[in-house]
């Protein structure tokens, strides 16, 4: 999946739920001093990058009055040092806005420069009643491209982690601690929750639409779906230089 980030210079597995299928991303990071992992998107489409640019105006004049101002569908993520659950050492992460939801199958098709996302069985790429379930099945140059046509960009994944376990609340969960289960009412994820009941009878296995869940009502900085779903790209560096951690 997607997921935006955007650095106030602002950018989400136990935290290691089981997210499904091919990630795309939420863009995560708008900084104010410049963007972490941001992916060339030069050709990205002049309009979004004006759009973005008016935003950040914004973003950055709020801050400078001690205000905080995320663009539409973002959320402030406050700064913090933390270590990792799976890492050893210190994080120090700076303030950032990370998006809300997933980027949608609907919102990614609907950016005219970037390239189509995949259309295997398991992608939600052109069907009608996915458009509002994550975008997958695209590699992380796709997602950054997305996320830069915006003047957002992905997190690192020290910057997902901080983010979906609520910074200093430490969650393991986005709800919490406590693990969830297939009995729990109301459902918290779409791990396995919402795949075989009566809202999704069209889809046994794959995704659900971004935030059904509503997490964000649980979660300390009102992110939606940061355990289960999609898993999310990252620019952090993976296993090889040319692999990049996913997270979700």
């Amino acid at each position: 999946g997607i997921r935006l980030a955007r650095s106030t210079a602002m950018t989400r597995s136990r935290l290691g739920l089981a997210a499904l299928l091919i990630p795309l991303a939420a863009c995560g990071s708008v900084s104010m001093d410049g963007d972490p992992g941001a992916e060339d998107a030069s050709a990205a489409d002049a309009s979004a990058a004006d759009a973005s640019a008016a935003d950040a105006s914004a973003a950055d004049a709020q801050l400078d009055a001690g205000q905080v101002l995320c663009p539409d569908g973002m959320e402030f993520v406050p700064g913090g040092t933390f270590t990792m659950l799976a890492k050893p050492g210190s994080n120090t992460i700076e303030p950032f806005c990370m998006d809300v939801t997933h980027v949608t199958a609907g919102e990614y098709a609907s950016c005219s420069s970037c390239a189509p996302a995949g259309t295997a069985a398991s992608c939600n790429t052109d069907i009608e009643f996915r458009a509002d379930d994550p975008a997958n099945c695209v590699d992380v140059a796709q997602a950054g491209f997305y996320c830069g046509s915006l003047g957002k960009s992905l997190p690192i994944e020290a910057q997902w982690e901080w983010a979906a376990r609520g910074g200093p609340a430490a969650n393991l969960y986005a709800w919490g601690d406590e693990e969830p289960t297939e009995n729990d009412d109301p459902p918290q994820l779409c791990w396995f929750a919402g795949r075989n009941d009566v809202p999704f009878p069209d889809r046994p296995s794959g995704t659900c639409p971004a935030g059904f869940f509503d997490q964000a009502r649980f979660h300390p900085f009102e992110l939606d779906d940061m355990s289960g779903n999609v898993w999310t790209w990252t620019t952090s560096e993976g296993t090889t230089a040319t692999d990049r951690v996913v997270r979700g």
